[in-house]
């Protein structure tokens, strides 16, 4: 899937973060974690190229109904 090339590459330096360094791994943790718990329950092995915006605020809407902070991803947080 393209969210565990994603979280590998972050793991592995070849993915930076914007400043251009690799990703500390406190940092990768919670987006593999995240993508786990919320992005594969909810769009499955959907091709990424079948995922449109539409998709994607759905996720997002449902997530923040569900009281899920926006930017830590854990439920309860504020």
């Amino acid at each position: 899937m393209a969210g565990d090339e994603l979280v590998a590459g972050m793991r592995a330096g070849t993915v930076r973060n914007r400043s251009g360094r690799p990703y500390k791994p406190s940092v990768v943790e919670p987006y593999a974690s995240s993508l786990n718990q919320h992005v594969y329950l909810h769009m499955g092995a959907q091709k990424l190229a079948a995922v449109d915006r539409r998709m994607v605020q759905t996720l997002v809407d449902e997530l923040a109904a569900g009281g899920v902070d926006e930017k830590t991803g854990k439920t309860g947080s504020a």
